[in-house]
């Protein structure tokens, strides 16, 4: 077994997915930053998205 030259522990594959972090994140924050109203009324009520007691349920024992 040889290890990739892409793994996480070489200096090329940690340089390369951090690199592809970085502009992952740009790719995001250009993304919302540029939405209509309309546009960030419709992700703020996606129905995927977790609601209240969602977090309660994964902070607590579910018991509710």
């Amino acid at each position: 077994f040889l290890p990739s030259p892409y793994s996480f522990n070489s200096k090329i594959g940690k340089s390369l997915i951090l690199s592809l972090l970085a502009l992952l994140f740009q790719a995001l924050k250009d993304l919302y930053t540029h939405l209509t109203p309309i546009q960030r009324v419709n992700i703020a009520r996606h129905p995927n998205r977790p609601t209240f007691l969602d977090h309660v349920f994964n902070i607590t024992e579910k018991v509710f």
